[in-house]
Protein backbone atom coordinates (compact mmCIF):
# COMPACT_ATOMS: atom_id res chain seq x y z
CA UNK A 1 0.00 0.00 0.00
CA UNK A 2 2.83 2.60 0.80
CA UNK A 3 4.16 2.03 -2.62
CA UNK A 4 0.91 2.65 -4.70
CA UNK A 5 0.69 5.86 -2.30
CA UNK A 6 3.89 7.19 -3.20
CA UNK A 7 3.19 6.17 -7.03
CA UNK A 8 0.04 8.13 -6.85
CA UNK A 9 1.99 11.16 -5.04
CA UNK A 10 4.19 11.51 -7.67
CA UNK A 11 1.73 11.30 -10.84
CA UNK A 12 -0.07 13.80 -8.82
CA UNK A 13 3.25 15.94 -8.58
CA UNK A 14 4.37 14.75 -12.31
CA UNK A 15 -0.01 15.94 -13.28
CA UNK A 16 0.56 19.56 -11.43
CA UNK A 17 3.47 20.73 -13.01
CA UNK A 18 2.56 19.61 -16.00
CA UNK A 19 -0.85 21.51 -15.70
CA UNK A 20 1.01 24.45 -14.01
CA UNK A 21 3.46 24.85 -16.79
CA UNK A 22 0.81 25.23 -19.53
CA UNK A 23 -0.97 27.85 -17.12
CA UNK A 24 1.81 30.06 -18.37
CA UNK A 25 2.31 28.47 -21.64
CA UNK A 26 -0.96 28.52 -22.65
CA UNK A 27 -2.50 32.01 -21.06
CA UNK A 28 -2.47 34.32 -24.37
CA UNK A 29 -4.15 31.50 -26.20
CA UNK A 30 -8.10 31.02 -26.89
CA UNK A 31 -9.89 29.13 -24.01
CA UNK A 32 -10.62 26.56 -26.84
CA UNK A 33 -6.76 25.61 -27.31
CA UNK A 34 -6.24 25.86 -23.31
CA UNK A 35 -9.38 23.48 -22.48
CA UNK A 36 -8.16 21.13 -25.36
CA UNK A 37 -4.12 20.91 -24.18
CA UNK A 38 -5.36 21.01 -20.12
CA UNK A 39 -8.04 18.18 -21.40
CA UNK A 40 -5.29 16.20 -23.05
CA UNK A 41 -2.60 16.62 -20.11
CA UNK A 42 -5.68 15.27 -17.28
CA UNK A 43 -6.42 12.52 -19.73
CA UNK A 44 -2.95 11.62 -20.46
CA UNK A 45 -2.52 11.71 -16.44
CA UNK A 46 -5.56 10.03 -15.75
CA UNK A 47 -4.74 6.71 -18.15
CA UNK A 48 -1.98 6.23 -15.64
CA UNK A 49 -4.05 6.21 -12.23
CA UNK A 50 -5.58 2.83 -11.97
CA UNK A 51 -9.37 3.32 -12.06
CA UNK A 52 -10.08 2.73 -8.34
CA UNK A 53 -7.73 5.76 -7.36
CA UNK A 54 -8.85 8.57 -9.68
CA UNK A 55 -11.14 10.09 -7.22
CA UNK A 56 -8.01 10.14 -4.71
CA UNK A 57 -6.12 11.34 -7.41
CA UNK A 58 -7.80 13.92 -8.63
CA UNK A 59 -8.36 15.30 -5.04
CA UNK A 60 -5.02 15.09 -4.45
CA UNK A 61 -4.10 17.22 -7.92
CA UNK A 62 -6.99 19.87 -6.48
CA UNK A 63 -4.45 20.59 -3.46
CA UNK A 64 -1.86 21.65 -5.56
CA UNK A 65 -4.44 24.57 -7.67
CA UNK A 66 -5.92 26.19 -4.41
CA UNK A 67 -8.23 28.85 -6.21
CA UNK A 68 -10.33 26.03 -7.66
CA UNK A 69 -13.10 26.13 -5.95
CA UNK A 70 -13.46 30.04 -6.57
CA UNK A 71 -14.84 29.63 -9.84
CA UNK A 72 -18.12 31.01 -8.93
CA UNK A 73 -16.76 34.23 -10.48
CA UNK A 74 -15.66 35.22 -7.04
CA UNK A 75 -12.81 38.13 -6.83
CA UNK A 76 -9.70 36.12 -5.52
CA UNK A 77 -8.98 36.72 -1.91
CA UNK A 78 -6.14 37.91 -0.11
CA UNK A 79 -6.46 35.59 2.75
CA UNK A 80 -6.17 31.79 2.92
CA UNK A 81 -7.93 29.48 0.14
CA UNK A 82 -11.08 28.35 1.56
CA UNK A 83 -11.55 24.77 1.90
CA UNK A 84 -12.81 22.58 -0.88
CA UNK A 85 -16.02 20.46 0.29
CA UNK A 86 -17.50 19.23 -3.69
CA UNK A 87 -15.54 16.38 -4.81
CA UNK A 88 -13.97 17.02 -8.11
CA UNK A 89 -15.55 16.29 -11.98
CA UNK A 90 -13.75 12.78 -12.97
CA UNK A 91 -14.28 13.73 -16.30
CA UNK A 92 -11.20 15.73 -18.13
CA UNK A 93 -12.73 18.49 -19.90
CA UNK A 94 -14.90 19.92 -17.02
CA UNK A 95 -11.44 20.09 -15.40
CA UNK A 96 -9.95 21.76 -17.85
CA UNK A 97 -12.90 24.12 -17.86
CA UNK A 98 -12.35 24.87 -14.32
CA UNK A 99 -8.14 25.48 -14.55
CA UNK A 100 -9.36 27.82 -17.46
CA UNK A 101 -11.61 29.50 -15.36
CA UNK A 102 -8.74 29.68 -12.68
CA UNK A 103 -6.75 31.68 -14.69
CA UNK A 104 -8.73 34.26 -15.47
CA UNK A 105 -8.96 34.70 -11.68
CA UNK A 106 -5.02 35.14 -11.30
CA UNK A 107 -3.10 37.74 -12.12
CA UNK A 108 0.43 37.23 -13.86
CA UNK A 109 2.34 36.78 -10.86
CA UNK A 110 -0.22 34.20 -9.89
CA UNK A 111 0.24 32.79 -13.37
CA UNK A 112 4.29 31.99 -12.80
Amino acid sequence: MQASTSELAQQVAAAAVRLKAAQVDFADHEPDARREFYAGVLQGALAEVLPDRRREFLVALQSHFPCWSALAGAEPSAGPAPAVTAPPPEDPEALADRLIELTRLMDDDEKQ
